[in-house]
C-alpha cells in the first residue's frame, strides 16, 4: 500500500526536478553567456584603449607637415644631412615617448625605397615591396600602417609587449 503512495510521489517529484533543473540550467547558461559577453567586451575595450595611443601617434605622423614635406622631396634632398636630420629627430622623439613599449619608429618612402628609423644613423635603402605589410598597405592605400604583421621570427606591430610603429 505504501508503494502505491510513494511511487506516484516519486514519479511526480522526479518529473518536477527534471523540469526545474532544465529551467535552472537554461537560466544559468544565459547568465553565464551574458557575463562572459560583458567581460569580453570590457577586455576588448581595454585593449583598444591601450593601443589607441599608438594609433594616435601614427595619425599624428601622417599629418606631420615635416614628414609630408620630406616624403615629397627628391631622393637627393632626402639623403642630405639637413633633409634627413629633422625627420630622424622626429622618429627619435616618437620612440622616446614610450621606449618601454615602442620598439621602433620608422618612416618608409615607397617611391625611393628608403626608410628613416630611430634605430639607424642614416637613411637606408630597403626593398619595401618585399616587406610583408607592403602589399596590404598598397591595396588599402594606407599612408600609415597600423596593423600587426609578421616578418621572419618576430611580429612588427607588437612584440613581447613592445609596439612597433
Amino acid at each position: 500500500m505504501l508503494l502505491l503512495i510513494w511511487l506516484p510521489v516519486a514519479i511526480i517529484f522526479s518529473i518536477t526536478a527534471v523540469i526545474v533543473l532544465k529551467d535552472v540550467k537554461q537560466s544559468v547558461t544565459q547568465l553565464t553567456t551574458n557575463h562572459l559577453t560583458a567581460e569580453s567586451q570590457s577586455v576588448a575595450n581595454q585593449i583598444n584603449n591601450y593601443f589607441s595611443k599608438y594609433s594616435e601617434i601614427i595619425r599624428q605622423m601622417e599629418s606631420n607637415e615635416l614628414i609630408r614635406q620630406y616624403l615629397q622631396k627628391p631622393l637627393a634632398e632626402k639623403t642630405s644631412i639637413q633633409g634627413y636630420k629633422d625627420v630622424k629627430q622626429t622618429t627619435d622623439n616618437i620612440y622616446n615617448t614610450d621606449p618601454d613599449n615602442i620598439s621602433s619608429a620608422w618612416i618608409a618612402d615607397c617611391e625611393s625605397n628608403t626608410m628613416v628609423s630611430n634605430e639607424k644613423d642614416a637613411l637606408y635603402q630597403i626593398t619595401l615591396s618585399e616587406r610583408p605589410w607592403y602589399k596590404l598597405a598598397v591595396e588599402k592605400k594606407f599612408s600609415g600602417y597600423r596593423a600587426l604583421y609578421r616578418c621572419d621570427y618576430r611580429f612588427h606591430g607588437y612584440e613581447h609587449g613592445r609596439a612597433y610603429l
